[in-house]
């Protein structure tokens, strides 16, 4: 499988929800995988949805005894803050991912494209 890798940085060390905007089309096209500098803690594995054929937000990790996943419990730690390497590995390839969102909050539910874009340096390809 391939995995996306971007640079993200934290302003503040602690433990981040992540939440993925995302469009399937199959109920088999439907997860994921995060991963913070190379390190894939299982908080952050098996990403899930069950939605398809819809641009929708979630957040959920499959389990076993969930598999339409558990919303609310995935997160990555930063320890300290800065620049890391973010991650992310998909199941299946017939998933599209746009946004992804980090929020250290886990009550912060993105609605619409989600938020502005910050960026900390460089730029937005295209802008």
């Amino acid at each position: 499988m391939a995995v996306l890798t971007y640079n993200i940085h934290f302003q503040t060390l602690g433990k981040y929800w992540l939440w993925a905007r995302a469009f399937t089309t199959t109920s088999e096209d439907n997860g994921m995988h995060f991963g913070i500098d190379w390190h894939w803690p299982t908080s952050a594995a098996r990403w899930q949805t069950t939605a398809r054929d819809r641009w929708h937000w979630a957040s959920k990790q499959r389990t076993k005894e969930v598999r339409v996943g558990v919303p609310g419990i995935l997160t990555l730690d930063a320890a300290t803050a800065g620049v890391y390497r973010l991650h992310i590995s998909v199941r299946e390839d017939g998933i599209a991912l746009d946004p992804i969102l980090l929020v250290n909050c886990s009550d912060d539910t993105p609605q619409g494209i989600g938020p502005a874009t910050k960026l900390h340096f460089g730029r937005i390809a295209g802008r």
